[in-house]
């Protein structure tokens, strides 16, 4: 007995803590949380006439169409046969869209917690085909930050609005009006999605039939008849598309938290994160396997990679955290052991780009505009840098070049350009931002 008393007196004293946890009503002013059903949802996508640009994000080309994000709207579908006169035809409405990639005749996109797949092979009758169900850990939509987040119930659908009201809840502990972090895609990722404004080589301008190309932010990549896909802040979703009208979630791999971008180079994927570029094997495609990282302060972080060589920009803002705005260039001749060779000071980097078989990279720089580097497989430490960096008028988020044609995506719309002489580039065309009210 006197063996057993300890133990007695442990079980006692816990089962008293558990009693004692504090519950209590609290009224307070809060973005109390307007909800869409799942079968809203699930009924929600309509094919509508063009409209104008108003928060354009991620950017996917893929032969002579771009598909571009509007952020949580949908996507607008434009013709660029003739990058010179592009043409806004449709406008796909999918609530709570941010990422989009492409297969064949095939678009998948993200709809709040779903991914949804859509039959573009004729686009004048773009149609919906599949639709995965509550696969991703879902981005809230923007709140007004001078009031807390109300209880949020999954249960009754997703979040798609607030209303900004006094409310009365039970609060365990002191719970009440929390910022999210659990459960959904994060406050924190909506915010860098907000604040990045969150989008190749061999054919001449104008002739990108056969070409797929997405922008350094995308959290979305096709590999080997897998499409991955970022789908919490620590996770990363793998679906089999044999089938490409209709992926099928397969596995999933647990990273750390704060994952970012996602870019494919040889058997290698490389995983841009706040707190580093992470690198797996991805020799078995559906299970790939943690090789190394390259750490770096926290920031925001999208990577590029050719050859022997990784392009990371780090961004400190308020809502990646840090205060380091940079591209690092990273030595990955040995896989098992990146290391940093050169580091250029930024002003405030987003998107990248590269063109390694013209040996040029392009980097979003905020208000400094898209800077230029040239001879990028030559020796960093020989002028590396080019002088010949190059200002665009908008805040640029994302860069896609196609051997002499550079589509950039920004805060005021669609830029398309003559790369072919760095010496002299040329606008080929912009679709502008309109003049959008909420």
């Amino acid at each position: 007995m006197k063996k057993l008393l300890p133990f007695v007196l442990v079980a006692l004293v816990f089962q008293g803590c558990l009693k004692d946890k504090h519950s209590e009503k609290r009224t307070y002013i809060a973005n109390s949380p307007i909800y869409m059903t799942y079968d809203e949802l699930a009924n929600s996508i309509k094919i509508e006439e063009p409209r104008e640009l108003c928060t354009p994000r991620k950017v996917y080309a893929t032969g002579s169409y771009l598909y571009i994000n509007e952020l949580q709207k949908g996507i607008h579908v434009i013709d660029n046969s003739d990058p010179r006169n592009p043409k806004n035809i449709a406008f796909i409405n999918v609530p709570g869209n941010v990422d989009i990639t492409a297969n064949g005749n095939y678009l998948y996109v993200d709809s709040y917690s779903d991914l949804v797949t859509f039959d573009v092979s004729d686009v004048n009758t773009i149609k919906e085909v599949c639709r995965e169900s509550k696969v991703f850990e879902y981005i809230l939509p923007p709140h007004n930050p001078e009031y807390p987040i109300a209880l949020i119930d999954p249960d009754k659908g997703v979040v798609s609005g607030w209303e900004v009201m006094e409310v009365t809840e039970t609060c365990v502990n002191g719970d009440c009006g929390q910022l999210y972090d659990v459960n959904f895609n994060t406050e924190r990722l909506v915010l860098n999605d907000q604040a990045f404004a969150e989008a190749g080589g061999g054919l001449q301008v104008g002739k990108m039939e056969g070409v797929s190309v997405a922008g350094s932010m995308s959290r979305f990549m096709i590999y080997d008849s897998n499409l991955y896909a970022i789908s919490s802040a620590s996770d990363v979703a793998i679906f089999n598309v044999s089938d490409a009208s209709c992926p099928s979630k397969s596995s999933e791999v647990e990273m750390q938290l704060g994952i970012e971008t996602l870019f494919s180079y040889g058997e290698n994927l490389f995983v841009g994160a706040e707190t580093g570029m992470f690198i797996y094997d991805m020799s078995n495609p559906e299970k790939p396997e943690y090789v190394s990282t390259f750490e770096h302060v926290q920031s925001c972080d999208p990577v590029v990679v050719y050859d022997d060589k990784a392009y990371v920009t780090t961004r400190g803002t308020n809502e990646c955290g840090g205060w380091v705005n940079q591209l690092d260039v990273v030595d990955i001749s040995d896989i098992n052991n990146p290391e940093s060779i050169a580091e250029y000071w930024m002003n405030e980097p987003y998107g990248l780009g590269i063109d390694g078989q013209n040996d040029v990279l392009f980097v979003c720089d905020g208000a400094a505009g898209v800077k230029i580097f040239t001879d990028i497989t030559g020796d960093v430490n020989s002028g590396w840098i080019s002088d010949n960096d190059y200002t665009i008028s908008n805040n640029g988020y994302d860069v896609i070049p196609i051997n002499g044609q550079l589509i950039v995506i920004g805060d005021d719309g669609l830029y398309q350009y003559d790369y072919s002489n760095l010496d002299n580039i040329q606008l080929l065309s912009m679709i502008a931002v309109g003049q959008c009210e909420e």
